[in-house]
């Protein structure tokens, strides 16, 4: 090759990365917006057909990001797919220890379905890409902060129906009730970090919008992610401000505390979703009685199987029931189904191979640590790591992160990654 061809060469590339910016956003924001909407996804094309489209954009998305613009290896690709792969291995023992006792096969179902939301994970943090931009990452946050409560609450007051209403509660654009929460929540958080990075006020009143949808649908998964959230970032946040700091920290703390309470006790008596969320900790409260019953049955489950590998592998949980058409166990706890379903190891690998997100978050981002933390606590008491949606945007926040990072720091991003 000569050397005015291997000079012309890097040009070539950065024409074709910056042709291909468009469009990858194009699709990062319709994919965005797929994962929350599957609601309306299941309207037109099916559920089925709606969890396909979904996973298969978000796919595309991130095989974009890695493999057509630049990025990095991080030190924590390696052992994050060693962990993956390991649980495979287990799962696909698990498979067969269920076959040969039960003859129940669906257990290759969740293995796949698991180590395809691991992977996620694993290039959520494995990879650094400067594809992202920052402000189309918001925007479409902002859109979906405001679109899921204003749809709730149209569902609420009987004006808008869509697939996954149960006793009341409703599901925006969401599609199930026990998604719209964690959605909502989850947004909220994500746009409060937006907001203090890039100092846009009006994004923390999308985060209020979104808070109050979680309020509106009485979830406690939801509930129990934000309250996590806001302890979490407190201890996160407070300790490294200076003593002025620290007492405008804490009164702002204390206004906005006595604020939500003032304005929550005035609601309470006519908000039936309020007063269900109140007994997030009641073990009298009839929800919480039933799931401490479940809790103690998969415990039971657990203890009469080999515990290193469960003799339960794809008999627990519902992605494998809604894919092969059987019948699943409801564990009403992520861990306890991965225990049942997976053992012991099982459980070690599927968690440690999410738990690297945390140090991919950029340190100063407390909102997105303690969100992660908070999500990961709330998968022992909530069947959630099975949720699509809910489990991808965990995985995505090492690259909001970084997005962030990159909008607010050097001017060298201006034309990419912004």
């Amino acid at each position: 090759m000569s050397e005015r061809h291997a000079a012309a060469l890097p040009a070539a590339e950065f024409d074709l990365q910056k042709a291909l910016l468009v469009p990858f956003h194009v699709i990062f924001f319709v994919s965005f917006v797929a994962l929350c909407c599957r609601g309306l996804l299941e309207v037109t094309i099916g559920k089925l057909a709606a969890y396909a489209f979904q996973a298969g954009l978000w796919t595309l998305v991130q095989f974009m990001a890695v493999t057509i613009f630049p990025c990095r290896v991080t030190r924590s690709f390696t052992i994050g797919l060693v962990c993956c792969c390991l649980f495979g291995v287990v799962a696909a023992l698990s498979t067969e220890v269920t076959v040969n006792i039960t003859g129940v096969t669906s257990g290759l179902i969740a293995t796949i379905v698991n180590i395809y939301l691991l992977l996620l994970f694993v290039v959520g943090y494995g990879f650094r890409t400067e594809a992202l931009s920052a402000r189309i990452a918001v925007g479409c946050m902002t859109l979906l902060g405001i679109l899921l409560p204003v749809v709730g609450f149209l569902q609420m007051v009987k004006i808008a129906m869509l697939p996954g209403e149960s006793i009341g509660r409703m599901p925006s654009v969401t599609g199930s009730y026990l998604h719209f929460p964690l959605l909502a929540s989850v947004l909220g958080i994500c746009l409060l970090e937006a907001a203090k990075s890039l100092r846009r006020r009006y994004l923390y009143l999308v985060a209020v919008l979104c808070f109050v949808g979680v309020a509106l649908s009485g979830g406690r998964s939801g509930a129990l992610v934000f309250v996590a959230t806001v302890g979490l970032y407190i201890i996160f946040e407070f300790p490294g401000k200076s003593r002025a700091t620290k007492i405008k920290f804490a009164l702002s703390v204390l206004a906005i505390i006595a604020i939500t309470v003032a304005v929550g006790a005035a609601a309470y008596q006519y908000t039936p979703m309020l007063q269900r969320i109140a007994k997030l900790g009641s073990l009298r409260e009839g929800g919480n009685a039933s799931r401490i019953l479940i809790w103690k049955a998969m415990f039971s489950y657990w203890l009469n199987t080999n515990l290193w590998l469960g003799e339960y592998a794809g008999m627990v949980g519902n992605a494998s029931n809604n894919l092969s058409g059987g019948f699943a166990i409801v564990a009403e706890s992520s861990t306890l189904q991965q225990l049942v379903n997976f053992g012991i190891l099982g459980v070690i690998f599927f968690y440690s191979t999410m738990l690297f997100t945390y140090w991919a978050i950029e340190k100063n981002h407390n909102y997105l640590r303690a969100l992660f933390v908070s999500a990961m606590i709330q998968t022992l008491f909530y069947q959630s790591t099975e949720v699509l949606p809910y489990m991808a945007i965990l995985a995505f926040l090492p690259a909001f992160s970084q997005s962030l990072l990159r909008q607010t720091a050097l001017p060298r991003y201006s034309n990419q990654g912004r």
